[in-house]
């Protein structure tokens, strides 16, 4: 994911999504175990490097992304066939092939007009499918990168939930706030917040806004509050922050970390080139720019108050040394 997260400062992206399939491994392999990732495991090592810079190959486990940014969908089509034809030669070299039936195209664009428009790219002189939502390690992306589609699909998913924390916290034998209120987070605000510093920033209110309602449905839930409770006051007695906020705080800690560990798979977002027209807001732009770079320095330990250090620190409440029974003797 850390490849894609440059996508949203590019005005034309072209998305290829091959599926690599092992006629021959599938037939032995049990069947609990995914046949695709041996073939993975075995070949993925040595597989082709683009031609071009513009280029660029994702791969976690089964799961392969290529993608060519360029200002012209027709000419990033054209440098990515290439490729294309590249990797089934490779495939071939393997005893592996690849999947066309299974494998789609996307354009990625900011232009209205171009989201009609259909990229015309081939394996083994097969078209490949074209969709508008991709669905690239569980993250749903869209031709506009609004993520309308993926806001949809999480409150489709959340909604059945939120029947279980019903029974959860029924009025008779149901349990307290509190353990109705971890539940939540663990079972249903993780699943609104997956991989959320890659599709959060671009969201817009409306957006938000799905999010949230889910939210304080189950808020409503937990407190047994009716539903003209106002949400500030849902949120106050359970201790739980609003979406876009819980979303900045987690984007936030991730860059935080990353800025500070140059070992970190995404250090290189702190230092994004600027782009002349942010269109779409990026990781780097709204949480290190917008959030941490406002942030004051952290305090040096001069600088801490005398409660927080404790160069001489003693028990509040010292136990004193019991005597020796011989020394409370009396003479």
């Amino acid at each position: 994911m850390a490849g894609q997260l440059s996508i949203w400062q590019m005005r034309t992206r072209v998305i290829c999504r091959p599926v690599i399939e092992n006629k021959k491994l599938h037939k032995r392999s049990p069947s609990r175990i995914c046949p695709v990732t041996h073939t993975l495991q075995l070949f993925m090592h040595d597989l082709p490097k683009p031609h071009t810079p513009q280029i660029h190959v994702a791969s976690y486990a089964d799961d392969i992304t290529i993608t060519c940014t360029h200002q012209n969908a027709d000419t990033a089509a054209q440098l990515l066939q290439p490729y294309l034809n590249t990797l089934h030669n490779w495939c071939t070299t393997k005893q592996t092939n690849l999947a066309p039936a299974k494998s789609t195209v996307t354009l990625m664009t900011n232009w209205t007009a171009e989201h009609g428009h259909i990229p015309q790219l081939t394996i083994n002189n097969i078209p490949l499918t074209h969709t508008h939502t991709p669905k690239i390690l569980g993250v749903t992306y869209d031709t506009s990168m609004s993520f309308k589609q993926h806001t949809t699909n999480i409150k489709n998913k959340l909604t059945p939930r939120l029947n279980a924390l019903r029974s959860l916290s029924n009025t008779t034998f149901g349990h307290d706030k509190e353990t109705t209120t971890t539940v939540y987070k663990q079972y249903i605000r993780s699943v609104m917040e997956y991989a959320s510093p890659a599709w959060a920033p671009n969201l817009t209110a409306t957006h938000h806004n799905t999010l949230q309602t889910v939210q304080n449905r189950a808020l409503k839930i937990i407190t047994g509050c009716t539903q003209t409770t106002p949400t500030d006051h849902i949120h106050q007695e359970t201790k739980v922050l609003k979406v876009k906020d819980h979303l900045d705080m987690r984007g936030t800690q991730l860059l935080a970390a990353a800025s500070t560990n140059q070992h970190h798979p995404l250090h290189y977002m702190t230092d994004h080139p600027h782009t002349p027209r942010n269109i779409k807001t990026t990781p780097c732009t709204r949480y290190h720019r917008e959030i941490l770079s406002r942030l004051p320095p952290p305090p040096t330990p001069d600088q801490l108050p005398e409660a927080y250090s404790y160069p001489n620190h003693s028990p509040i409440h010292p136990v004193t040394q019991r005597q020796h029974p011989a020394a409370c003797a009396a003479p």
